[in-house]
């Protein structure tokens, strides 16, 4: 169990640096894209440059032209002028070839924009990649713990027991519901356990069932807030269970609250929960840098009613 531990702090580590290099590249596009628009503002001063140049060399021509119309009065005054129309000249030249850098410049940026932006789906697939590893260490995790919550001494008596190391997903909102779910399965066992009324079962499926659809709600909207890989399959999953829990429902309104049935719902449960918050919750692990206080927001939608 320990070796799967280490497995998932391994994993999580590798998804916080990844995490850390699609930052990084995101600010590296910001900066280029700043870039790009003060070369396109220098482009702009090149041009205005290159207009005066030839204007200058314009009014150099015209002044030459006076020059030699004033005879030897005008000859010092040509020789300026064409000083002045060399020096055009150059000008003009020299705003041309910035202009070009400019623009080469503006080319390289965009396709180094491009590039980063294959580098960011790359990166994407990678993470997604790093949670189906995950999701297979914890699916092992989750089979130890089934598997020892099954031993054929302890089965009947053992509860359903919060394991922090293989399901925390360092929301302290998902983490406290989980830990309520588990209570109240175990109080569920108990009760039927003791033979209690067929209203007192009634009323505690009825608020399991409340309870659970709103966790569902409160944890896909945390999911889609932090963009989590997994919320899509968490989705699909919590739609599985409730289709699960209407079936058995159905059941055990035609049979009555038998123990047996019970045991039933408590194993489906169990096995649910621990393989559900090993194998997809805990994305939110990996995405525990999100939004802060997303956690702490309570979700009013209702999609399906679990109660009767």
């Amino acid at each position: 169990m320990k070796s799967i531990q280490d497995g998932l702090h391994a994993n999580d580590e590798m998804n916080l640096a990844i995490e850390e290099i699609k930052v990084s590249g995101e600010a590296m596009n910001d900066a280029i894209r700043k870039m790009i628009d003060s070369n396109k503002d220098i482009a702009f001063i090149s041009r205005d440059l290159t207009e005066v140049s030839l204007q200058t060399k314009i009014l150099a021509i015209n002044a030459g032209v006076e020059a030699v119309h004033a005879g030897k009065y005008g000859a010092t005054f040509a020789v300026v002028a064409d000083q002045v129309k060399t020096v055009a000249e150059q000008c003009h030249k020299a705003s041309e070839r910035a202009d070009t850098a400019i623009r080469n410049s503006v080319s390289v940026s965009e396709a180094a924009i491009k590039l980063g932006q294959r580098v960011e789906a790359n990166i994407q697939k990678i993470l997604l990649f790093q949670h189906d590893v995950a999701e297979v260490l914890t699916r092992l995790a989750a089979r130890a713990v089934n598997d020892a919550a099954s031993a054929p001494d302890t089965a009947a008596d053992k509860p359903l027991a919060y394991d922090a190391p293989t399901m925390s997903t360092g929301v302290k909102l998902v983490d406290d519901q989980h830990r309520s779910l588990f209570a109240m399965i175990n109080q569920l066992e108990q009760a039927a356990q003791q033979g209690k009324g067929r209203g007192e079962v009634d009323g505690m499926l009825d608020f399991l069932g409340d309870y659970v659809q709103k966790h569902f709600a409160a944890e896909e909207a945390i999911m889609e807030a932090r963009r989590c890989p997994a919320a899509e399959k968490n989705k699909k999953a919590h739609a599985a269970l409730i289709d699960t829990y209407v079936q058995w429902r159905k059941k055990y309104e035609s049979e009555g609250a038998r123990l047996s049935l019970v045991m039933d719902l408590k194993s489906i449960l169990s096995q649910w929960l621990v393989s559900h918050i090993c194998g997809v919750d805990r994305c939110l692990n990996q995405e525990a840098g999100g939004k802060p206080g997303v956690g702490e927001r309570k979700s009013a939608r209702a999609d399906t009613t679990l109660s009767n």
